[in-house]
């Protein structure tokens, strides 16, 4: 028992490290250096498929795919004339005949789709809960997000169309319910999450971000969503890229654009949505109190019956909540709190669409 949790922990260890290192050498590039583009003829690649499981098998005259951990596919796409990767997950005893909810979990910038896969377990709640999750890669593993031409090095990419050409790719491949699609991300994949749910509101049903906000100059164009949807917001007060009372982003101490307070994010998400409703807003503290954290929840039920629902995470810093990699050993990023799962709150935030807006 002892050498398995031993082995355990200097798993856990590993993947910190390989994320701070991964962190800390991105960061030190300039942030506007663009990576060339490959151009090649404007059509979707047929499927890369990696199986990476050992148990996997693939039953061609039922679709129906066996396996004892869910199956994790690499899919590769050509959108724009540029080549876009994305990791896949099957739940366990995926049926290519049953339509199942969709979840895009977006990464930070300077990170990738596997370690979003890693830090988020979203796979674990995708195999128990029998829902199909997509990992996408950002390219120059920065998400043009809404921000300024200058503060970001993707701007002028599209990933607005890259995330719709995904989704239609996943229900042609996938068959997956187009009424079920959902949108999370973290950090600048939080704020393209939100860009998502302004301007891709007809295929998107709901929308979380951790660790993010809206940046000015999405707020100054003061767009709204063509229909009604729901946001999930889970933000640390003492979080030093996304500042709770807005002002400059910063990733050691290289600032990357002007974020609106986050207070401000969620009266606009409110009024995007038809302004509150009657009924009153509701103010919960959970007093629940370990590792140094407290968490309480607002939420705003709208006119148009969706949910706007933020967890206020005091003293929680820029990380995702009750993720099993300790995002200790990354002291830059503040304390990861333990008082809830991100993860688990999402999913039972887009499965239940939120109308009724009550706590998770």
């Amino acid at each position: 028992m002892y050498q398995l949790t031993s082995v355990f922990l200097l798993k856990l260890k590993t993947i910190a490290s390989l994320l701070l290192l991964q962190l800390l050498l991105t960061s030190a590039a300039p942030i506007n250096a663009v990576m060339p583009r490959i151009v090649l003829p404007p059509k979707i690649i047929h499927t890369e498929e990696s199986i990476q499981s050992a148990d996997a098998e693939l039953e061609p005259t039922t679709g129906e795919f066996n396996t004892k951990d869910g199956l994790t596919i690499n899919e590769t796409l050509l959108v724009d004339s540029l080549i876009r990767k994305t990791i896949v997950h099957l739940p366990k005893h995926y049926e290519a005949h049953q339509k199942r909810p969709l979840v895009i979990v977006l990464h930070g910038a300077k990170l990738s789709g596997w370690i979003a896969q890693a830090v988020t377990g979203f796979d674990k709640l995708a195999n128990e809960e029998h829902f199909i999750v997509a990992y996408p890669d950002a390219l120059h593993q920065q998400w043009n997000d809404g921000r300024r031409a200058g503060d970001t090095p993707s701007y002028g990419i599209d990933d607005v169309h890259f995330i719709s050409t995904l989704i239609d790719y996943m229900a042609w491949k996938y068959n997956i319910d187009p009424d079920q699609v959902y949108v999370a991300g973290y950090s600048s994949g939080g704020m393209l999450a939100q860009k998502l749910g302004l301007e891709l509101t007809h295929k998107i049903s709901a929308i979380a971000e951790v660790s993010a906000s809206l940046p000015i100059n999405q707020l100054q164009k003061n767009k709204k969503p063509s229909r009604p949807i729901s946001l999930l917001m889970i933000n640390g007060t003492a979080d030093r890229a996304f500042p709770w009372d807005g002002g400059s982003t910063r990733i050691i101490r290289i600032s990357v654009g002007e974020v609106a307070p986050i207070m401000t994010t969620f009266d606009y998400w409110v009024e995007a949505n038809g302004g509150p409703s009657e009924l009153p807003q509701r103010k919960d503290a959970l007093q629940k109190k370990v590792g140094g954290t407290k968490v309480s929840l607002r939420n705003t039920r709208t006119q148009n019956g969706k949910c706007v629902m933020l967890y206020q995470i005091h003293g929680g810093g820029h990380t995702w909540p009750g993720s099993e990699v300790p995002l200790r050993y990354i002291p830059f990023l503040g304390r990861q709190s333990r008082n809830l799962n991100a993860s688990e709150l999402i999913w039972e935030f887009f499965k239940r669409n939120q109308q009724d807006c009550q706590p998770i």
